[in-house]
């Protein structure tokens, strides 16, 4: 028996079936309690079985090695703030066991240097050619043979139906484990949507949405009558995807990667100043926008079709809870099942 033989599998749903047994896939949904969660928050987990995890790290690190053989070895070495991370995680593996951890340290949020994701999962999987431990391979160790190892997390604020983060472990990528999170984020919410502009997270979103809608009917919005700002809308049975189109300002590539500082008083250093990744441009379209009309700023309606949707953002109108995205059902956390430390 799979993990998704339920009552649910004689409807199709659009995302394959993961493929795996519920030994080696566990999934879980829970109240969040990250350091930057809001009350009421929920976040849906994925656990591995150690030899499922070790499997898929192997073929992942396997395929960066041939990949980015160069940047092994001259780049990655350069990266400011890499090393200390490679040694808090080689020491307290423990970390992986809830990605938001990952998150809150490539992400300089607790001081330090902003890494980017890609560099980071190649760091974490760099065994030196079998010579060390990868602080990944550290982590399925840990877990023994029996243990949960955690692919990804993703959380969401149901009040507003907005995605807060999704991470997927070192090694884990490339499986289809984020959008199955968001697939069951969307059948239980009814929408989804993110208001921080983020690479990976607009590519995340707009790889589930074209999923889902590929081959709809496709409709061009102005968000009110005098904003610069399109929103381009396609619609395919119950899924409706809405992206920026034109008018939307994104992130410049200082503000995405952080930009080097010169010294400071104190020091002879450059320093890097971290990613302003987020700058709000993608909040969530109310009954009314504020526009520059003539160099002056007043509410105007917004069109009647965007109204209370997320300029980037996925609606799902059928029926709550059916597997019309993903056959993943992720049961509440309870004390019996209860895994990830």
């Amino acid at each position: 028996m799979t993990a998704f033989e339920t009552a649910w599998e004689l409807l199709k749903a659009i995302l394959p079936d993961l493929p795996y047994t519920e030994d080696e896939l566990g999934t879980k949904q829970r109240q969040s309690y990250g350091m930057y969660s809001n009350k009421g928050d929920k976040t849906y987990e994925m656990g591995l079985s150690p030899e499922v995890a070790r499997k898929l790290v192997e073929a992942r690190r396997e395929w960066l090695e041939e990949n980015n053989s160069e940047y092994f070895a001259n780049t990655m070495p350069r990266i400011k703030g890499l090393p200390e991370l490679i040694r808090e995680f080689k020491h307290n593996p423990g970390l992986f066991d809830h990605p938001s951890n990952v998150l809150s340290r490539i992400g300089a949020r607790q001081g330090g240097y902003h890494v980017p994701p890609d560099t980071f999962e190649l760091a974490m999987l760099n065994n030196n050619g079998g010579e060390s431990v990868a602080p990944i391979d550290a982590y399925i160790d840990s877990r023994g043979d029996d243990g949960w190892v955690s692919a990804g997390t993703g959380t969401i604020s149901p009040d507003e139906s907005k995605i807060d983060e999704i991470m997927i472990n070192p090694g884990f990528g490339g499986q289809g484990f984020g959008q199955h999170i968001m697939g069951a984020m969307l059948q239980d919410q009814g929408m989804i949507g993110d208001n921080t502009y983020s690479q990976s997270g607009k590519r995340t979103i707009q790889s589930l949405g074209h999923k889902l809608t590929s081959g709809g009917d496709i409709n061009a919005y102005r968000v009110s009558p005098n904003s610069p700002k399109q929103v381009l809308e396609t619609v395919l049975g119950d899924f409706n995807f809405t992206q920026p189109y034109t008018g939307w300002r994104e992130p410049d590539s200082d503000e995405l990667s952080g930009a080097v500082m010169p010294p400071d008083e104190y020091t002879d250093k450059y320093n890097v100043q971290p990613p302003r990744a987020y700058p709000y441009e993608y909040t969530k379209l109310e009954n009314q926008s504020y526009t520059d009309i003539d160099g002056d700023y007043q509410f105007e309606p917004v069109h009647e079709k965007l109204q209370n949707t997320f300029p980037l953002g996925i609606k799902y109108t059928g029926e709550k809870g059916a597997p019309a995205v993903t056959n993943t059902v992720f049961k509440p956390l309870t004390y019996d099942n209860a895994f990830f430390g």
